[in-house]
């Protein structure tokens, strides 16, 4: 005779290890992923940005879960509505990731795409909430962490105790295994991207690697309440995507067009981590990426001057005056044969406004306001005057009336992604925060 307390208990301690064992899993490379960030920014750049091997082990976790979900609809009568939806899904979501195409093959993006998604990019994300903060974004975002939260109640056997979650098991869905619960809680919190470090990009790896994981139960017929996952297949997976990764990371870097995408994506990426190391207090990292930075183009004097911003945060007052200094000279050799230009102008006003040298700052940020003044009264339709007067009023505080000059540059030029983007910015920006 079976004893029924004995068979709940052997199950409940099968469950806990599976949890348990998951947890450590995740946990794992949660840390591998934080060491990344804090002590090797470079690299964490290059795991985490389009087109490197994040996302190529995004999308070799999808191919597999096509096959596999793809497989067991083809075989098996239960679920199979689930199976072949799971499997649309998977193709829809590494289509995008991909952006269907349109970086491998060097494709033409469709004028709807050039024009209202800021990335320039042929998918449907990034057309719809962008790169940047909107409300359907977060939206999107709180239904994706309520999506995945419930996945991981969802898998765990005592759910099973409600009736109508039970008959959704045993009718609709399989359970995902309860040694992916915390890799679900995990990429439902790195989704809220409370640091702005892209943590999302972290979650949709945790993300494809559940559902290439769940796949292999369901093709294994073993996904239950009970479903065991062995260390064997979760390690022969994640090393086999990662080496996969890595080979098509380095194969498309051949490729002259992507190489160049690629360069060009991850110094911007640096720019944007470099400050938002700073907004976290982690000096030294945007010190790190700002000094990569300066070292593939000398003549950025921006790059000076947020490198002796960071020596004022860290106490480092020799390196500020040298870093400020060196600035100021760059400027000052610039303005010698375009003293004309608003740009320049603007330049010497930061850097000398940056040294607190507020009279020679002001002369310069007078001046750039007159070139740009006269710039558009001779040519209005001149995209380029128009924004850049629209930079004088951000740098005086005018907000109002520097958002009106980038939605008249945006107007002129539509298609130009920088006048977008710099407009997108400035109504985003709360009207205390620094311009310029």
């Amino acid at each position: 005779m079976i004893d029924g307390g004995a068979l709940g208990k052997s199950i409940k301690n099968r469950v806990n290890r599976q949890m348990m064992s998951g947890a450590i899993f995740c946990g794992a490379i949660l840390v591998s992923v934080v060491v990344l960030f804090l002590w090797f920014p470079p690299l964490y750049l290059s795991f985490t940005y389009e087109d490197r091997l994040a996302e190529w082990m995004q999308v070799i976790f999808l191919t597999i879960a096509v096959i596999l979900f793809s497989r067991t609809a083809y075989r098996q009568q239960r679920y199979r509505s689930f199976f072949m939806v799971m499997t649309v899904f998977c193709i829809y979501i590494a289509g995008e990731e991909l952006s269907w195409g349109q970086r491998l093959l060097n494709l033409s993006v469709p004028e709807v795409f050039l024009r209202y998604n800021l990335q320039q990019e042929t998918n449907l994300h990034n057309f719809l909430v962008g790169p940047y903060d909107t409300v359907l974004k977060r939206s999107s975002e709180w239904v994706l962490l309520l999506l995945l939260s419930g996945a991981a109640v969802y898998g765990h056997p005592i759910s099973s105790r409600l009736k109508s979650v039970a008959r959704l098991k045993n009718r609709l869905a399989p359970p995902p295994p309860v040694f992916l619960f915390s890799f679900f809680i995990a990429a439902s919190l790195l989704e809220l991207r409370l640091f702005e470090v892209n943590e999302a990009e972290v979650a949709e790896l945790l993300i494809s690697f559940c559902v290439a994981l769940y796949s292999h139960c369901c093709w294994r017929k073993r996904c239950d309440d009970d479903g065991i996952i062995t260390v064997k297949v979760v390690s022969t997976m994640l090393a086999t995507c990662a080496l996969l990764a890595l080979f098509a990371t380095v194969l498309v870097y051949q490729l002259p067009d992507m190489k160049k995408g690629m360069d060009s994506r991850l110094l911007s990426g640096k720019k944007s981590f470099a400050q938002r190391y700073r907004s976290l207090g982690l000096y030294h990292q945007s010190t790190a990426l700002y000094l990569e930075l300066y070292e593939a183009n000398a003549r950025k004097v921006w790059l000076l001057r947020e490198l002796a911003e960071n020596s004022r945060l860290m106490g480092n007052n020799r390196g500020f005056s040298d870093y400020n200094n060196r600035a100021i000279a760059l400027d000052q050799a610039q303005y010698g044969s375009h003293s004309g230009e608003v740009e320049v102008n603007l330049s010497l006003f930061e850097s000398y406004a940056q040294s607190d040298q507020r009279k020679q700052a002001e002369i310069y940020l007078i001046k750039a306001a007159k070139i740009a003044a006269t710039q558009v009264r001779l040519f209005p339709n001149d995209p380029q005057g128009v924004y850049r007067l629209g930079q004088v009023y951000r740098v005086v505080g005018k907000r109002e009336d520097a958002i009106r000059q980038f939605e008249r540059a945006v107007a002129l030029a539509p298609d130009n992604v920088m006048y977008r983007q710099e407009l997108y910015r400035e109504t985003q920006r709360q009207p205390d925060e620094k311009g310029l």
